[in-house]
């Protein structure tokens, strides 16, 4: 499960996600149990689910007909957080939508595609590809959850500084990388954001921080001839050792290493 992007549903077992769920509904009702609380899913519905919630599949009608797939961490550092904040922050407007029958066949068509290639052979063209998959599918269900109208009952206090500490991160995070920043936009403290965040989507703010930042960097590294030293002063660090440090602790290895 570390490695593929697609497990199975299963009545006997409850998975602590360290990654994100979607699942899918297509004939059928289920009844899900996300951190002990349950929810009701019905023919149509997509639903979400964040990172560092634990899930089980409970009671479900005889035509259900589920469709799931799993991204784990290890894909999730390098999904383009360009793109997944923005839909990110779209989703918590929208914890379980209901789609057209048209959408949820193209995101269908996706995960079955997603899932084909999760099977192959783990080389780094696979790896890519299956990123550039994964983000379209994003892109998707961004798309879906900007086609329904917002439920302002639905926006908790928490959900709506989460909603837009994203908007902001996806903007300035080359700038600004301090969580203080970020919590003074919505005039909150610091300890307030990233708890809120954190209750929200299972990581706190400085989590998602250094994620954006990371896989920035990532992209630069492998895809432009700049320095060391320039890519880590467009990211606004005071010096290459400083983002050197920062780079190597986010990835365990430095950005040269990485280049090759």
């Amino acid at each position: 499960m570390d490695h593929q992007p697609i497990f199975p549903p299963s009545r006997t077992n409850s998975y602590m996600l360290h990654g994100i769920l979607l699942v899918v509904c297509n004939e059928g009702w289920a009844d899900v149990i996300i951190n002990q609380e349950r929810r009701h899913l019905e023919k149509g519905m997509v639903v979400v689910i964040l990172s560092e919630q634990i899930f089980s599949l409970d009671e479900t009608s005889s035509d259900i007909s589920l469709d799931l797939m799993y991204v784990p961490q290890k894909m999730l550092s390098e999904i383009n957080y360009h793109l997944l904040p923005v839909s990110a922050a779209e989703m918590l407007d929208n914890e379980y939508l209901t789609v057209n029958e048209q959408t949820r066949a193209e995101m269908r068509s996706l995960m079955a595609i997603i899932h084909h290639y999760s099977q192959q052979p783990e080389t780094a063209q696979n790896f890519n590809l299956l990123i550039s998959l994964i983000e379209s599918l994003s892109m998707l269900v961004g798309v879906a959850c900007n086609r329904i109208a917002k439920s302002s009952t639905r926006n908790s206090r928490q959900r709506t500084i989460t909603k837009a500490f994203f908007e902001r991160l996806s903007t300035d995070y080359s700038k600004q990388h301090d969580v203080a920043y970020y919590a003074a936009q919505q005039q909150v403290s610091p300890k307030y954001l990233s708890a809120a965040v954190r209750n929200v989507t299972g990581y706190p703010a400085q989590e998602w921080i250094g994620r954006v930042i990371t896989y920035s960097a990532k992209q630069m590294l492998k895809s432009t001839d700049k320095s060391v030293a320039q890519i880590g002063e467009e990211l606004s660090f005071g010096s290459a050792s400083a983002f050197i440090r920062f780079f190597k602790r986010h990835t365990g290895t430095t950005p040269l290493a990485y280049r090759k």
